[in-house]
């Protein structure tokens, strides 16, 4: 009997071993996999970043032309109030 549950031990600690071997190894299956989806985020937040900054430097181009606009609108407006008071006077 003492055999019996010896073997018993014996085979229980090997199918242990296998068991613990096989976690090993899915666990550095998920780590791969995670390494490589942590690189693909890392490769899209970088572009949404580029991205991010091309729409910010648009931005402020639009905002300078439409500074440059409003100048010229207004330089308009002067001109056209200056050829109305002279034909008012003539």
């Amino acid at each position: 009997m003492k055999a019996k549950r010896s073997m018993n031990a014996f085979i229980s600690m090997i199918a242990l071993f296998f068991a613990l071997s096989a976690c090993g190894d899915l666990d550095q299956k998920i780590n791969d996999k995670m390494d490589a989806i942590n690189r693909t985020v890392e490769g899209l937040d970088s572009l949404a970043n580029d991205k991010i900054d091309r729409v910010q430097q648009f931005d402020t181009l639009l905002n300078t032309k439409m500074e440059k606009l409003e100048k010229m609108d207004s330089l308009v407006n002067r001109s056209r109030a200056r050829l109305d008071s002279l034909q008012i006077l003539n």
